[in-house]
């Protein structure tokens, strides 16, 4: 294997430059050594390659006369000579100084001390940002020349970019030929390609002096392995900029086709060679911004004799395309160029440069090309490998993490996951098609100073809402559209306010609530005055239950996430009328007449949706009762409709054992409720959707019944009670909300389904969720395949969670709840046991290495 000596140059030569050597065992092997060191100023070394510079370009007319003139003539001529002699004069200068330079600093001569101890046929990259550094020969340091050893520039301040699979084939070039005077020296470079590349199986595509356009569409068109040009091109002094002669008139920059270049390193372009003047420029430009960070170049340091091109290109390919690598090709053809032409063209040798990127792996022909065969066939196998251990770690992540979901044991971090997507969401309006009455201790207070007599429950504890209170608040909201009275009252009218009881036998704008509670003894009918289809059940389902009270009530503190809408009671429930329970005995054996299980008599309708419906009947729009049986909710003037129903066996509820406990949430239909966050604060949060008053001021006197016309009006307690319930938003058991404001939130939510301002929360479907689990699972042992280090890795699991919350929000967008949980473990469980396995990959080898000791 090759050895790598990678020689880092940091400074000026005004002040001289901080030196580090480190030695790899391979062009991609670990590091094995790094030797610190330094260079002194050398500002006589900058001037001597300067005037150096002066003298070789004063060759250039020589050049052109050695190829136009009678050679005779040229070579008797002695200004011809004496010119030559200055510049070789000047040449051997430079040589002699940087020689000196490197050999006597005695900052330096560790590190040569260790380049000379690696004997012959290592690769050497200079990395330095200076660019007069870059403009010395290096190969003439008597060290390297010696040593034969294959000299390449490296950017300090290089990127690394992902390389796109390559598109099976032959090698593709594009060839520009560039203006110039003079065409002869194109047709030999094209005669070389075709004599070299081409022989050696290459696809070659000609374009001759193209208008910029022409240039970059080219450029962009094709899945390009390396680009050629030949032509005029200049860098500045400072070696920051290169211009390119397109054609006669059209002299471009590399910021003007920066983004052609962009997309053919993007396509796959390997390696660009510039057979043109004073490159330098092209190597700041083309390798290092961030966007192109082409591979590998191929540029002339000076000015470039007509006669020199095709030389070296022919040189260069005779050795690049028989196998040998960039570098190495460089530096045979150089020698090639010492040898040939260095009589009339002296230094011809100094011209050609390599320049690579480190971060990828040493370029040859085959690389440009497709793989050989034997090669080809190990990449595939080490690609079915890979595939078929990552569906298979894939697959068994997967099954884990759904047999772990199976216990339940996600449930309270998936829900907790559903929360924190409530509470993340934008500030919501205040809801103004809906007023909220609360009564609390100062309203009970109030009651009894107007004299409004509240009647016992038991000893010692009173009704929150007097009759005749009651009776007053009606005729103040005569204007609303719908009162929905959120207070069980299952005493008759007649005994507690007895004008009350005429009021709402014939007021059908108020809807009163009953509780099943489980049925029996602890269910609470409703209002007696009110028909039964002014009648819904205010039961819910929280997520758990903690405890019952000793009257067999419940105390609701699990959280509550799910809105009951429809529910199926037993045969000793008071939310359904005697004659229909009858019905139901009778029919007990029987199965219901429609065709999803359900009889829509058998169901009672939840308070919020009893709510709702009434107040879409102000507006002359009703539910078709035939859809309803089929369980689906529909108004006959909308396309709206609640036709997924949430049951137990969806999303994460699927897993979770008895869903809220003896509720009626096993035999109803249900919504997820989409709380919007209202407020920072969490109660606030959930509490100031819409406006809300105290009892009291509605009979206040800046009270007016007009601001409730149309509206919908819920009347409810506010005092904390031990039966409020938990919320996403909720944090303690004192965030708890009162029931008023539960019904609020679902009706709200009803509300703008049916008029298609929002989607019907749902959760996607068993065999939806298992595909994105595993799709999730896949992708990260995809991404981890390629990760190493704890950065890279860091990395990782912040782009996971990054991928599964962004997809989770995609769809969560549209009213849908995809298993973010589940898919984030999956992600990560597989990604781990890939990072797991290429560690054993690696140990094996150097466990096999160990052996011979260990025995």
């Amino acid at each position: 294997m090759q050895k790598l000596l990678i020689l880092d140059l940091d400074g000026t030569f005004e002040e001289g430059f901080r030196a580090q050597l480190e030695v790899f065992s391979s062009v991609q092997g670990p590091s094995e050594s790094l030797t610190p060191g330094g260079l002194s100023a050398n500002l006589d070394l900058l001037e001597q390659y300067r005037q150096w510079q002066v003298r070789y370009a004063s060759l250039e007319n020589m050049f052109r006369a050695l190829v136009h003139s009678d050679p005779d003539q040229v070579t008797n001529s002695s200004s011809r000579r004496d010119a030559q002699l200055a510049c070789s004069v000047a040449a051997e200068t430079v040589k002699k100084s940087f020689n000196q330079w490197l050999d006597d600093c005695e900052e330096f001569k560790d590190i040569r001390d260790r380049i000379l101890s690696y004997g012959q046929g290592y690769q050497i990259r200079i990395r330095t940002n200076s660019v007069w550094l870059q403009r010395q020969v290096w190969e003439q340091w008597e060290v390297l020349r010696k040593a034969e050893a294959d000299v390449c520039l490296v950017k300090r301040d290089y990127h690394v970019k992902a390389r796109p699979p390559r598109k099976p084939g032959p090698v593709r070039i594009l060839v520009i030929f560039g203006h110039a005077t003079d065409l002869q020296n194109f047709d030999q470079d094209r005669q070389v390609l075709e004599a070299k590349a081409q022989a050696a199986g290459a696809i070659i595509t000609w374009e001759k002096a193209p208008a910029p356009v022409s240039f970059n569409a080219k450029l962009r068109e094709g899945h390009w392995d390396m680009l050629f040009f030949s032509g005029h091109s200049a860098s500045t002094k400072d070696g920051k900029r290169c211009d390119i002669q397109l054609t006669q008139s059209d002299q471009l920059q590399i910021p003007d086709f920066r983004y052609a270049m962009r997309d053919a390193a993007n396509n796959g372009l390997r390696l660009a060679l510039f057979n043109s003047c004073d490159g330098v420029g092209l190597m700041h430009q083309l390798m290092t911004e961030e966007g192109i960070a082409l591979p590998n170049l191929v540029f002339m340091r000076e000015k470039l004799p007509d006669a020199i091109s095709p030389q070296f290109l022919g040189y260069f390919l005779e050795s690049f395309t028989a196998g040998k690598s960039l570098c190495a090709s460089v530096r045979e053809a150089q020698g090639k160029l010492h040898d040939d032409w260095e009589k009339d063209y002296p230094c011809a040798s100094w011209l050609p440069v390599a320049a690579v990127n480190p971060s990828e792996p040493n370029l040859t022909w085959q690389h440009l090309g497709d793989p050989p065969p034997s090669d080809r066939t190990q990449w595939r196998k080490r690609i079915v490998r890979q595939t078929l251990f990552l569906v298979g770690a894939s697959l068994l992540t997967g099954a884990g993490v759904w047999g772990v979901r199976g216990t339940g044991a996600l449930f309270p971090l998936e829900a907790k996951t559903y929360d924190w997507t409530l509470q993340v969401r934008p500030k919501g309006e205040k809801d103004d098609r809906i007023l909220i009455i609360t009564i609390d201790q100062a309203d009970k207070e109030f009651q009894d100073r107007q004299g409004w007599i509240r009647n016992e429950v038991e000893p010692g504890t009173r009704r929150s809402l007097a009759g005749q209170a009651l009776s007053e608040l009606l005729k103040q909201l005569e204007p609303a559209a719908v009162i929905g009275l959120d207070i069980l009252r299952p005493i008759p009218a007649q005994e507690d306010y007895p004008p009350l009881a005429a009021q709402l036998a014939g007021n059908d704008q108020v809807i009163g609530i009953c509780a099943d509670e489980g049925g029996g003894d602890a269910s609470t009918p409703p209002m007696p005055e009110l028909k039964i289809s002014q009648v819904g059940f205010s039961d819910v389902a929280p997520d758990t239950l903690s405890a019952v009270q000793a009257d067999g009530r419940l105390i609701h503190k699990g959280k509550v996430r799910r809105y009951l809408f429809q529910a199926k009671f037993g045969l000793k429930t008071s939310c359904l009328p005697s004659d229909q329970i009858k019905k139901l005995n009778q029919a007990k054996n029987q199965r219901d007449s429609c065709a999803k299980g359900r009889n829509r008599e058998d169901y009672a309708l939840s308070f919020g949706l009893k709510v709702v419906q009434n107040y879409f009947a102000q507006e002359n729009s009703v539910f078709d009762w035939e859809k309803v049986c089929a369980g689906s909710f529909q108004l006959e003037t909308d396309d709206a409709n609640f036709t997924d129903e949430l049951q137990q066996e969806q999303g994460f509820y699927r897993f979770l054992k008895d869903p809220g406990g003896s509720s009626p949430a096993q035999g109803g239909a249900q919504m997820l409720l989409d709380f919007t966050r209202r407020s920072s604060s969490s109660q606030a949060a959930i509490t100031q959707l819409a406006t809300a008053i105290p009892l009291r001021a509605v009979f206040a006197d800046n009270f007016k019944p007009e601001s409730v016309r149309d509206k919908i009006v819920l009347i409810g307690v506010s005092q904390p009670r031990a039966d409020d319930f938990l919320t996403p938003f909720s944090k303690t058991d004192a965030e708890a909300i009162p029931g008023v404001y539960l019904h609020a939130h679902g009706i709200v939510q009803m509300l703008n389904i049916l008029e298609g301002k929002q989607p019907l929360l749902r959760f996607t479907s068993l065999e939806t969720e298992i595909i994105l689990v595993f799709i999730l699972a896949i992708a990260g042992g995809a991404v981890s395949l390629g990760m190493t280090g704890p950065k890279r890795l860091l990395a990782l699991g912040g782009g996971g969670l990054l991928i599964v919350a962004s997809y989770g929000a995609m769809f969560f967008g549209v009213g849908v709840i995809v298993p973010l949980v589940p898919g984030l473990l999956a992600f990560g469980g597989t990604a781990v046991l890939v990072i797991g396995a290429k560690k054993v990959w690696q140990f094996k080898p150097l466990m096999h290495n160990l052996k011979p000791s260990l025995r």
